[in-house]
């Protein structure tokens, strides 16, 4: 076990903690002990480094409790470098590995009657490399609801759980001084949760000591109208304080002033807050596995905004806005840093040495741009790379980096009317094996190296050896979400994710580090470009594709997430991951990017969308349903009030809202009122009838969305103008460089759109220049071995041919060819695929089973004619297997048995086409037309159904 790298997660009030080697006791034993001697005194209030922890090892910390007869008592501990944890006892104790959570923090809460005069909080890492981090603890009465202030460190991160129940408090009170002359910014995260977020300026009177007044005058700190407010904050987000905000009221003679900073949890749900107050140079220390927010901003030059050059990162001559991290990294620890931008802008991520005088580069893979394929922006740090460069600089033991994250400006003819004001993003850096939490309705993108040989995933080895088609070479990332109770559960819960290449995502509420075959949950489109999850707390929602959450409430999710790009054992994969639930608050849209989301019969999700040019360009709307019923309407008000003027008619696809439309002006008027971002909300209504799931999406009518193998989406366009898309085919996609076919189809809603597409040397097909042109309601197939194809990205734009037009657009890709022209389609399990066919003709598709889906069952595919007649053809699978049931007259020759006809006018149930066999791994299937015209049908394969399947 010495040679294992066990994460540990810590929520304690700890600012930060390296953990290193650093007695003798620790090599000694993979399990260390307790450092023996005097037990330090932690000052309450006040945030301790702890220092060089070794792995295994204990420290504690003794706290002195107030004379009372029942005390409270709350502790925080928040790793810089490695993954701690906490327990705490009347008697120094260490920390149970059953208690690691991987997660880069761990808080404590406790009641009980004084026992002792003394409280003893014990810190543990089980991370091979050590551990460095912050510990805080908090105690008082616990018959009363005030609390002392915590004390924060410039730029150090504060964690803490709040709930209206239980021992950890609704509210914390944070205090900081800041000298006059210092601009300060504020990031409140929400781990989890919701919180209220209020900014005070207290004057600390002539001679006073914050080292004695924080615990004797806490119940006098935070009086006083807020400065500034972040409301229901359900994502990142950041305040600005200025020195020139801390004057008012000021009097000579009086004291210095201190920020005051108000965290509670919005509502009854419980909350994870993470907090870091301090100025923007140096910048924040990141938390492993924990966003960190921040705001790129050109500075005000003579009221006008300014880039600022910079060489960290950039090309030559280029002008980008950066803003900097810290992050503590250790010679044995490879760190993957991410950052995604919520207005979808270009970012860069640079890495250098902490320090004034040496600014030397490290190595990074993509130059800390998005993987191929991928979004946002990536910086993969070596531990041996570090350590490299730190030793040449004479380092030693823990190197702290400074990140920069950059906007790079846009290229194209969207960059005259680019945005110069805010960029919202956040940032995160996690290790193999730290646990990221998932906020709910918030992306988390990286990319994925391929697993070592021999990873020790025995299973996986046996599974690849006996079906060489499902062979995973993809490494794993894990993610956790908290499942509130009370009045704060939620219904419905979908989780999914998204690669260029394959991804493959698996649930539960045990983690199993190391062991993915543990798990029990499974994506029902598993090795597709867009795997979902959906779960439940409810028992009558349940069902084969809808897993009840069987644990006692609140409790943990937990996720792993793979991906992999076919064909090509060394690539890195890009993957993002994404947990929506139908809690009514209000989500944020981001920036050309679908939100997955699942609604209960009935209920109501409201979104809000942030104008990336504030008021300058058209904002574009989508709703696309996969399961279920639902409409949409867009207002300026999360009211939605009727009024025209304010609110858009309900609507089933799309809505295109032009700068001059009632509520998009309103929502400019009202942000300038305000002095903010104008912000447009969303409202969507699930059917009466059944849960809906649905992908909403919202954009600039100039902003490009990514699209995935097989995926739908709708779409709006005004006339004249041009909504923009593309899709990565890369140089290792299967046959990327020939005979691989690509399918466009765009099929008309409101109007005539028309199609254009080009490759990676022309980002703006149009009428004037494109590579392939597809008129008004037709497709484009082209194939890969055409000499106008480059791999790399594709884009795609449609215009409306003298109207506004709305369509819904497809695009896939396979070296399986359907007769028909165009590219087989991937079915998803469960999933109910609509096509048709003309006599003669046939459409071919391919669906993958897992072993984990098939477990010994047969497989279902099932066809039901809405319109003429057709035929169900199993081609050809993977494995050996024999048909359960297929009808006997087979007219198909190269169907060998696998093969059944129906016919819609016929009596009921010959409509019905059904095939049920044995298989595992890769099903080939097509539809052959047999009606004269056209023929209408329904596709659906289902793993593990088997002939029990019935259609009412």
């Amino acid at each position: 076990r010495g040679q294992q790298r066990i994460p540990l997660v810590v929520t304690a009030a700890v600012a930060a903690i390296a953990c290193r080697h650093f007695v003798a006791a620790a090599s000694e034993s993979t399990e260390g002990g307790l450092e023996v001697g005097q037990v330090p005194v932690i000052e309450l209030g006040y945030p301790l480094l702890i220092s060089d922890l070794p792995p295994f090892v204990t420290r504690c910390f003794a706290a002195r409790l107030p004379e009372v007869e029942r005390v409270r008592v709350l502790a925080s501990v928040v790793g810089l470098a490695g993954l701690p944890i906490i327990h705490g006892g009347w008697v120094p104790q260490a920390p149970n590995r059953e208690f690691a959570r991987d997660v880069g923090f761990q808080t404590l809460a406790a009641e009980d009657l004084r026992r002792s005069s003394q409280y003893y909080i014990c810190v543990r890492t089980f991370s091979s490399q050590g551990c460095d981090a912050l510990l805080t603890a908090l105690a008082s009465d616990a018959s009363e609801e005030e609390l002392p202030p915590v004390w924060l460190r410039p730029n150090y991160p504060a964690i803490w759980a709040l709930s209206a129940s239980g021992p950890s408090p609704k509210s914390l009170r944070f205090m900081i001084e800041a000298d006059d002359l210092e601009d300060v910014r504020i990031s409140a995260v929400p781990v989890s949760g919701q919180l209220d977020v209020a900014v005070h300026v207290e004057v600390l009177e002539t001679g006073f000591s914050s080292r004695v007044g924080a615990a004797a005058n806490g119940d006098h700190y935070c009086h006083g109208p807020p400065l500034k407010t972040l409301l229901a904050l359900n994502r990142p987000d950041n305040l600005e304080v200025l020195h020139t905000d801390r004057q008012t009221g000021r009097t000579a003679g009086v004291g210095r002033r201190a920020l005051c900073v108000h965290l509670s949890t919005s509502g009854m749900a419980p909350a994870i807050a993470s907090l870091t107050v301090g100025t923007r140079i140096p910048g924040p220390f990141l938390v492993p596995a924990v966003p960190t927010g921040g705001q790129l901003e050109a500075p005000l030059i003579d009221g006008i905004a300014h880039a600022i050059p910079t060489s960290v990162g950039a090309d030559a001559g280029s002008q980008q806005l950066c803003e900097p991290l810290r992050l503590l990294v250790n010679a044995g620890s490879d760190v993957t840093i991410t950052a995604t931008a919520e207005d979808g802008s270009r970012l860069r991520l640079a890495a250098s040495l902490s320090s004034e005088l040496l600014r030397e580069p490290l190595a990074n893979r993509w130059a800390g741009e998005a993987p191929p394929g991928g979004s946002g922006a990536v910086l993969v740090l070596h531990g041996r790379d570090v350590a490299e460069v730190a030793a040449k600089a004479g380092f030693q033991g823990e190197v702290s980096l400074s990140i920069a994250v950059c906007r790079l400006p846009p290229r194209g003819p969207a960059a005259a009317s680019a945005s110069t004001g805010k960029t919202h993003f956040w940032a995160t850096a996690v290790t193999d094996m730290g646990v990221v939490t998932l906020e709910d309705g918030l992306p988390f993108a990286t990319s994925l190296p391929p697993a070592p040989e021999g990873d020790g995933n025995v299973a996986s080895e046996r599974l690849a050896q006996r079906v060489p088609s499902l062979a995973w070479r993809g490494s794993w990332r894990d993610f956790r979400l908290l499942v509130p109770g009370g009045s704060a559960t939620p219904r419905e819960i979908t989780i999914s994710a998204m690669s260029s290449g394959r991804a493959r995502l698996l649930a539960d509420t045990t983690r199993y580090p190391h062991d993915q075959h543990a798990f029990r949950w499974r994506a029902s489109a598993q090795n597709s470009s867009h795997p979902i999850i959906r779960l439940t707390t409810s028992p009558e929602l349940a069902s084969e594709e809808v897993h009840l959450v069987d644990c006692r409430l609140p409790c943990f999710v937990y996720v792993s997430a793979s991906a992999q790009i076919d064909n090509n054992a060394s690539a890195d994969a890009d993957i993002e991951i994404q947990a929506q639930s139908d809690i009514a608050v209000i989500k944020q849209l981001l920036e050309a990017s679908d939100q997955e989301v699942t609604l209960a019969a009935g209920e109501a999700q409201v979104f809000r969308y942030r104008l990336p040019r504030h008021g300058a360009e058209a904002a574009l709307f989508s709703l696309s349903v996969s399961s279920g019923s639902a409409t949409f309407e867009v207002s300026a008000s999360a009211d939605f009030p009727d009024d025209p003027k304010l609110t858009t008619h309900p609507a089933e696809d799309v809505v295109l809202l032009e700068t001059t439309a009632g509520p998009y002006r309103a929502a400019v008027r009202s942000a300038e009122k305000a002095a903010s971002a104008p912000a447009l909300f969303v409202r969507v209504l699930a059917g009466h009838e059944a849960p809906s799931t649905f992908a909403i999406a919202a954009k600039a009518v100039n902003a490009v969305k990514a699209l995935y193998n097989g995926e739908e989406t709708r779409g709006g366009v005004e006339a004249r103008g041009y909504d923009r898309y593309r899709f990565f085919l890369n140089d290792h996609t299967p046959r990327a460089k020939g005979d691989m076919l690509v399918t466009i189809d765009v099929v008309p809603l409101v109007g005539h759109p028309a199609l254009f597409v080009a490759c990676g040397h022309n980002r703006y097909p149009r009428l004037q220049a494109y590579d392939w042109r597809g008129d008004p309601g037709t497709r484009i197939v082209f194939n890969t071995a055409d000499s106008k194809f480059q791999p790399g990205w594709v884009y795609i734009g449609i215009t409306g041919t003298g109207d506004v037009a709305a369509y819904t657009l497809r695009v896939r890709w396979s070296d399986e060819v359907s007769p028909d022209g165009g590219a087989a389609a991937s079915l998803q399990d469960g999933m109910e695929e609509l096509g048709s066919v003309t006599m003669g003709s046939r459409q071919r598709y391919v669906f993958e089973v897992s072993e984990a889906r098939h477990n010994g069952q047969p497989v279902a595919l099932r066809a039901e004619a809405m319109s003429g007649s057709i035929g169900l053809c199993v081609l050809a699978h993977s494995s050996s297997g024999q048909p359960i049931t297929s009808d006997k007259a087979s007219t198909a020759e190269d169907c060998a048995g696998l093969y059944s006809i129906a016919n819609a006018s016929s009596p009921a149930n010959w409509g019905l086409a059904a095939l049920d066999l044995l298989a595992i791994g890769q099903i080939e299937i097509s539809v052959h037309g047999l009606g004269p015209g056209t023929n209408d049908f329904m596709l659906r394969a289902l793993a593990s159904a088997g002939a029990a399947t019935t259609v009412e």
